[in-house]
């Protein structure tokens, strides 16, 4: 009886942890790795919103929720669909782009955006 009891008790506990997850990693657009610095690094991506050179990034995440605002770096890059680096004038309200940014003092900021598609 108390082997029947223990069965049962951690097949809930298997289906209540597999029912718990709630988004896959296809759902999320903001990820996190670290290179060798030690330091991470966070992604997301968007659509342009506002655009402030060298000074701050709002994009909407597509996920319904207010859009994200994003300090830039006075240094940070623009790279190019292509991979080649463009001027600041290449991020365009409605172009789709990837931040890569970190934490300093509390806030996210953006040292490099990828535009992706400029429509």
């Amino acid at each position: 009886m108390k082997q029947l009891l223990s069965l049962v008790s951690a097949m809930l506990l298997v289906a209540t942890v597999g029912y718990a997850q709630t988004s896959t990693d296809e759902d999320r657009k903001t990820s996190t790795s670290s290179a060798n610095t030690g330091l991470a690094t966070n992604v997301s991506e968007g659509k342009v919103v506002n655009y402030k050179a060298g000074t701050d990034i709002t994009i909407d995440e597509g996920k319904g929720s207010a859009p994200s605002h994003y300090v830039v770096a006075t240094d940070a890059r623009v790279i190019g669909p292509n991979g080649e680096e463009r001027s600041a004038d290449a991020v365009k309200p409605n172009s789709v782009v990837k931040l890569h940014f970190s934490q300093e003092g509390g806030k996210p900021t953006v040292d490099q955006i990828r535009v992706q598609d400029t429509r």
